[in-house]
């Protein structure tokens, strides 16, 4: 579930912080007098994927564990 949650969340993060770098970048023509040429590095997306899926995994992973070894009956009275 968690994993799911986090490709719904992380892959248009990743296309949306693309398409910003994009636009900031042809903003700095009237800010510095030149464009900084932009490039997309299909490893460096790749890589903020893997690490953004593993924080998932991570943040996910405390809170599953604890709710198998418990008592179902008893989590779901707690909330």
């Amino acid at each position: 579930q968690a994993f799911i949650l986090g490709l719904i969340g992380i892959l248009p993060g990743i296309a949306a912080g693309m398409g910003l770098a994009y636009l900031i970048n042809l903003s700095t023509l009237k800010a510095i007098g030149h464009v900084v040429d932009f490039r997309f590095h299909p490893l460096l997306a790749g890589g903020g994927f893997v690490v953004a899926m593993l924080l998932v995994i991570f943040a996910a992973w405390s809170p599953a564990t604890r709710a198998t070894r418990g008592n179902a009956v008893e989590a779901l009275r707690a909330t």
